[in-house]
């Protein structure tokens, strides 16, 4: 049985087809992927030369029907090269930009024509890969893997936040998003701990309503605190969202001054920073959009760069999820290489 990848069509982007590589490589026996692989894909699907219309070549009109069927064979053959090489470029510039943006936590070595996944690595323990698979449909909708990998995320978001701010010694961070540990179920319990991180949000309002929230929105929680305890610090709240719909929920955590006024009766006196969390890949383009509705956005390639490899105990779960899917997609065996390797230090690992 072979693994079961994403369809791919006329409707994929570049981002897409980029994913579509990476998973073939982690499949594939080699651990490469090569741009023929996906044309090949494409042709089976009849869509190449409609990727080059709609997508990234400027064509020409196609041939009339007067033409003699010599040229339109000649001129098919041209255009499915020039459709190959469109695809080519776009998907590549695409894997070029991951491999600059997650740097050390990007798997794979770009070659000329085809991907190869690096060598010695422990895809188990790779961020990058759980991302990638996370992001995947498939994955996610099967009912045998119960290893909550969305909770997961969430934690692995609030570590490499704390990352991108200095480190874990330089911050604190929590994971506020529902369901948390028991000692926090409750709203008004997980927003008292916060408060006691912060040093600043006086106490949570008595009301009604605190008593039925789970996050209100809020997944992740970090600040760099002053060693005077002094308010006026940088607070980082965070939103998480790994269903592809995660667009639709860019402005969910609209306004943090007046969720903190909501919730605390003495808010930061600086309103927490508002900050994004996806597992996938944007499209450029997509890029402003994002950012001006969601805040600070943290896509696959960036909670990679801060967090290259799962190696702590907190996200073994993680790990074991990500065993579970590339087993069950019929992956090859010795990708899942044993417990030793995981002593590969995070610069190897990368």
């Amino acid at each position: 049985m072979s693994p079961r990848l994403p369809s791919i069509s006329a409707s994929s982007s570049a981002v897409e087809l980029a994913d579509w590589l990476e998973l073939s490589a982690l499949a594939d026996e080699d651990r490469n992927a090569s741009i023929q692989d996906l044309t090949a894909e494409l042709r089976r699907n009849g869509t190449v030369e409609t990727y080059a219309t709609a997508t990234w070549d400027d064509s020409e009109p196609a041939l009339d029907e007067s033409e003699n069927d010599e040229r339109a064979i000649e001129d098919t053959v041209d255009s499915r090269g020039e459709s190959t090489e469109a695809i080519s470029e776009a998907v590549f510039a695409e894997l070029e930009a991951r491999d600059r943006s997650a740097n050390l936590g990007y798997v794979y070595d770009l070659e000329r024509d085809y991907i190869q996944l690096k060598p010695g690595l422990d895809v188990t323990a790779s961020t990058y890969v759980f991302q990638l698979l996370l992001s995947t449909p498939r994955a996610r909708e099967d009912a045998s893997l119960q290893l909550h990998p969305e909770r997961q995320f969430e934690a692995l978001c609030v570590r490499a936040l704390q990352s991108y701010f200095g480190g874990i010694s330089n911050t604190r961070g929590f994971k506020f998003g529902w369901p948390r540990e028991s000692e926090y179920s409750s709203f008004p319990d997980a927003l008292t701990h916060v408060i006691s991180l912060l040093n600043e949000g006086g106490t949570v309002k008595s009301n009604s309503l605190a008593q039925s929230r789970r996050d209100d929105k809020l997944d992740v929680v970090v600040s760099i605190p002053f060693s005077d305890g002094e308010p006026s610090q940088l607070i980082a709240f965070g939103q998480c969202a790994t269903g592809m719909d995660w667009e639709s929920k860019l402005s969910e955590l609209y306004d943090t001054a007046k969720w903190c006024e909501q919730w605390m009766t003495d808010p930061p006196t600086v309103a927490p920073l508002r900050t994004f969390f996806i597992p996938y890949c944007i499209e450029s383009n997509r890029w402003k959009h994002a950012s001006r509705r969601g805040g600070v956005v943290f896509e696959r390639c960036r909670i990679a760069s801060q967090l290259t490899a799962l190696d702590d105990e907190e996200f073994e779960p993680a790990r074991q999820w990500t065993q579970r899917v590339l087993q069950t997609r019929q992956f090859p065996a010795d990708l899942l290489v044993d417990e030793s390797a995981r002593e590969i230090s995070a610069h190897e690992v990368a």
